[in-house]
Formats: structure tokens, C-alpha cells, sequence
């Protein structure tokens, strides 16, 4: 893939946000020309010709700040209390969370007419959707490899943890993120991805240390032909249904597959910052996405299942119909719904990601 355009805009990191504060608080912010509308999402999560196209039809300049998994998104707004961005993109399980934090603000739906389109399924799905989020893209939680370099495929979360293949230390990837990472291993050895029983976490504990030698790193994957498991540095890795379906496409050998053994459903959303200084950009940006030829175009684009009923109904059938892309419903209703921790076993996950993956490089 690679995005030329989009990446002019790229900002990363606490500095350009603090940056980014700084700017907003000196700027006006119904200014007119000049006008910024700041975006923090993941990267490569945004249709290019989509920000063009918006940028065009109202003389705004479409800005991101891109984290690298949730638990970096958390501690940048966090730090920042939401300020510094418009808009953003949380995992459903957090809007609660950010809502009582006051981080997002309340979304009229009256200033969106392209909610209509939005299946109530996916709205209601968490405390705090209705009200404080638009839904984005929904999807799974599975794994990719590449067949030609792995010694048998890897079709379940037990054999990612326990490979048994010497020629894969060093060569997979997790995730950044301590309750995925986890609920993962959870799932590995029986337990429910969302299990709270300390004796079941110090299971996953010991199970994720005696994989760590395998770990080359915890960053996401880039999606494009330079990305590691493309290239063939990386042979196995934890990644987003959509993403590993595009990943897939640079490389014959590349497979990725929904776990045997179950998986996590997630749904990302849309939320307006508390803070926003363009809050009228950020409700226009959400609705002109939500067209239903640009929705069914994005879904195509990253490989994603819609929420957008009007543009599911434009969708290619052999879209629709393929199951890495459109789980089966008996899948959906086997997989557990991405839920946060309570408090103490959100710690508890955090101590054993910390312990674990922060000390440094893994022997090997």
C-alpha cells in the first residue's frame, strides 16, 4: 500500500501533540482560512482520497496524530485531558471510560444525517455509543503468517504461543497491548479471553514468558510491501482482520486465519473531543465519511466490515460474502466482545505485559 499524500500529515508522539496544544489555544478557533481539523487514530485507518475530497469541498486541512495501539492512545489523551485533537478513534470498550472522564463530548444526531445508515446493532453495542460515538469499522482479532517459512500453519492461539519450531524465535509479533496480549494467552490454554480468576492470569503469566525468546518485537505491523512479514523478517503475527486481509495481498505465502481455538470481537468509533477546536469540522468530517458510497468504498479499501446498512447494500456480493471479511454469525456469537478489564485485573495485566516485554530484548 503506502500512502504519500497522507503521510505529509503524518504527527506522532507527546512533543507534536504538546505542539498541537500549544497552536490551538493561540489560534481562533472560527478563524476561517487556515482552519485545522486534527484526527488521532490509528495509522493507515483513513481513506486518502476521503481527506482529499473533504479538504477540497471545505478549504480545511486534515491533520493526525497516530498511536501505535490503545494503551498509547489512552496515556496520550490522558496526559493531554483530549486536548490537541478533534476527533478521535477509541475501541468501544473505552467510551465509557473516556465519556466519565469527560475526554469526548456528546454527538447530536441531528448534525449527522448519515447516522441513519448506522445498523442500531453496532450503536448500542457499548454504554456510552449511543450518545458519545459514531461507529467506524468492526472486526476480529486472528493471526497471520507466512506458510513457506513456518514448519506447519498456525491456526490457533495455543500453537502461537507454544510453536514448537526453533526457526521462530525471534520471529513473531504481538500486539501492544497488555489485555489483548493476555486474553490471547487466555484463550491459548481454555480460559475466556476476558477471565479475571487470578490462578488463570498466572497461567497466562507463565505461558507468555516461556514465549517471550520467540518475540521479535510489539509493534504493529506496517501494512505495506516493506512490512516485516512481507520481507520475510517477521514469519507469524498477531493482527486486525482487515489489516492482515491487506498485508495478505503483498505476499503468495501469506495466510491469515481466525483462531480455532475463539477470538475477540472489537468495534471502533468516531468520538468528538471535549476539547475540539473545530467541533463543526469534526461532526461535518464524520458525516461525509458516512455517505453510503464512501462507507462501502472505505470497507472495500481496508478490508473491513461496515456498520453502514445503506453501504453494505453497494457492496460487491463476493464482498459481502467473504468470511475473513464478514465473520460468520455462529463466529460473531463464539467470539467475546473486547471488554476492559475491572481495575484490579487490568493491573494485574499490566504487571505481567510490563514484567515481560519491558525488561528489554528476550534471550534467544
Amino acid at each position: 500500500m503506502g500512502y504519500p499524500c497522507w503521510r505529509r500529515r503524518w504527527l506522532s508522539g507527546m512533543a507534536v501533540l504538546s505542539a498541537l496544544i500549544t497552536g490551538c489555544a493561540m489560534a481562533a478557533p472560527d478563524s476561517g482560512v487556515g482552519r485545522q481539523l486534527i484526527i488521532m487514530t490509528w495509522s493507515e485507518y483513513t481513506h486518502p482520497d476521503h481527506v482529499a475530497a473533504f479538504e477540497a469541498e471545505t478549504g480545511v486541512t486534515v491533520r493526525f496524530v497516530y498511536y501505535k495501539s490503545d494503551t498509547h492512545r489512552d496515556r496520550m489523551v490522558g496526559e493531554t485531558h483530549g486536548r490537541g485533537v478533534d476527533l478521535m478513534v477509541v475501541e468501544g470498550s473505552k467510551l465509557a471510560v473516556y465519556r466519565k472522564r469527560d475526554w469526548i463530548a456528546p454527538i447530536s444526531a441531528d448534525r449527522i444525517p448519515n447516522l441513519r445508515h448506522i445498523a442500531p446493532r453496532w450503536r448500542r453495542a457499548y454504554p456510552a455509543a449511543e450518545t458519545h460515538a459514531v461507529p467506524y469499522f468492526w472486526g476480529t482479532l486472528g493471526i497471520i503468517y507466512r506458510r513457506d517459512l513456518v514448519a506447519e500453519p498456525i491456526l490457533s492461539w495455543h500453537h502461537f504461543y507454544t510453536p514448537d519450531d526453533p526457526t521462530l524465535i525471534g520471529r513473531m509479533v504481538l500486539i501492544q497491548d497488555p489485555i489483548e496480549v493476555v486474553g490471547t494467552a487466555l484463550l491459548a490454554l481454555g480460559s475466556s479471553f476476558g477471565a479475571t480468576d487470578p490462578a488463570a492470569l498466572d497461567r497466562a503469566a507463565e505461558l507468555l514468558q516461556a514465549h517471550r525468546p520467540y518475540v521479535h518485537s510489539d509493534n504493529y505491523l506496517n501494512l505495506d510491501e516493506e512490512s516485516a512479514v512481507v520481507r520475510g523478517d517477521v514469519h507469524v503475527a498477531m493482527m486486525y482482520s482487515g489489516d492482515g486481509l491487506v498485508v495478505q495481498s503483498h505476499h503468495p505465502e501469506l495466510v491469515y486465519v481466525t483462531p480455532e481455538d475463539g477470538t475477540v470481537l472489537w468495534i471502533d468509533y468516531w468520538c468528538l473531543a471535549r476539547h475540539a477546536q473545530a467541533p463543526d469540522l469534526a461532526v461535518r468530517f464524520i458525516d461525509f465519511i458516512n455517505e453510503p458510497s464512501r462507507a462501502a468504498e472505505a470497507a472495500q479499501y481496508f478490508h473491513y466490515p461496515t456498520p453502514n446498512q445503506a453501504a453494505e447494500m453497494l457492496l460487491p456480493a463476493s464482498f459481502r460474502g467473504d468470511p475473513q471479511v464478514y465473520p460468520p454469525e455462529d463466529l460473531i456469537e463464539m467470539s467475546e466482545r473486547f471488554e476492559t478489564p475491572d481495575p484490579r485485573s487490568l493491573r494485574r495485566r499490566n504487571e505481567i505485559y510490563s514484567r515481560i516485554y519491558d525488561a528489554g530484548p528476550a534471550p534467544q
